[in-house]
């Protein structure tokens, strides 16, 4: 039989990173080692755990490693009686990107455990990475990721440790969540970790869930939210960014947008040309107010 060391420098780990965007028959070259690829993954003993789980313990010795180094910012020191401030302010700041990409597997043939449309079968990957602080942007890895299958719009987490497919269904907005509750259980305690989402993860409950495991966040928002001005005014967002002025401005550039994809998607995100898109940033400060729909507690 062929037999694949993955910790040899061209172990298929590797060749999948110098080759992120072909196939696997595509990135192996030779049949004998396609073969060897698909033998390795159809092996019971190995799981998503075994393989990405040093990863994910690297991700955060690298990140903390250069948080500490020599040559990292330090934040000014703040006057007598600031001192909460300052331990913030210094403490390694971690930046964690959220996504979540549609895997699609053709063939009229279902893949096992996956929900499937007659043409083909569709997984959904959550992952979080880190990046560092400033305009370098460094990249330490991926710090969280979680499967789910998708059936009549409820999500079906995958147990990673033992490749089967959990019973409890979750909701959209709670795989955001287990995701902020895992990464604040890896987490180191002495730095500062701010999430950055997309429009889906503008919930109330999952922004009370990062405020409560201590963590900050940005999350492009995705409806116009009631804010608490004074006993009795509530404006919306839109109706308080008319009273702020622009701090910064930003020109970027946007990728086209096409090809095959449901109707769904479409409707929410419109075909487009590549294009550049012209950001204007204003900040002001808000107080929320809590839905109706969501406890008091």
């Amino acid at each position: 039989p062929v037999v694949c060391d993955l910790r040899d420098e061209t172990s298929i780990l590797q060749m999948f990173a110098e080759r992120p965007g072909f196939s696997i028959p595509e990135t192996m070259g030779a049949s004998a080692n396609t073969e060897a690829v698909y033998r390795a993954l159809r092996n019971p003993r190995v799981t998503a755990e075994l393989l990405l789980g040093p990863h994910v313990a690297g991700t955060w010795r690298r990140a903390m490693a250069a948080q500490s180094r020599p040559d990292a910012e330090q934040a000014p020191e703040c006057p007598d009686g600031d001192n909460a401030v300052q331990m913030v302010d210094t403490m390694p700041l971690l930046i964690g990107l959220h996504d979540t990409s549609r895997l699609a597997f053709s063939g009229v043939s279902p893949r096992e455990g996956l929900p499937h449309d007659g043409s083909k079968s569709t997984a959904h990957l959550h992952l979080s990475c880190f990046v560092g602080e400033g305009d370098a942007g460094e990249m330490f890895g991926v710090s969280h990721y979680d499967l789910y299958a998708v059936e009549n719009k409820c999500w079906i987490p995958l147990n990673t440790e033992d490749c089967a497919w959990e019973e409890e269904l979750v909701s959209g907005s709670e795989r955001w969540r287990r995701s902020v509750q895992a990464i604040a259980a890896a987490s180191p305690a002495d730095c500062r970790i701010v999430h950055v989402m997309d429009r889906e993860a503008d919930d109330y409950g999952l922004w009370d869930c990062i405020l409560s495991v201590g963590h900050e966040f940005v999350i492009r928002g995705c409806q116009n939210r009631r804010t608490k001005r004074d006993k009795d005014a509530t404006p919306t967002v839109s109706d308080l960014r008319q009273g702020l002025v622009a701090v910064a401005h930003r020109t970027v550039r946007l990728s086209r947008r096409g090809g095959a994809r449901p109707p769904a998607s479409r409707r929410t995100h419109p075909d487009r040309d590549e294009r550049a898109a012209k950001l204007e940033i204003r900040v002001g400060a808000a107080t929320f107010v809590r839905p109706a729909n969501y406890p008091a507690s």
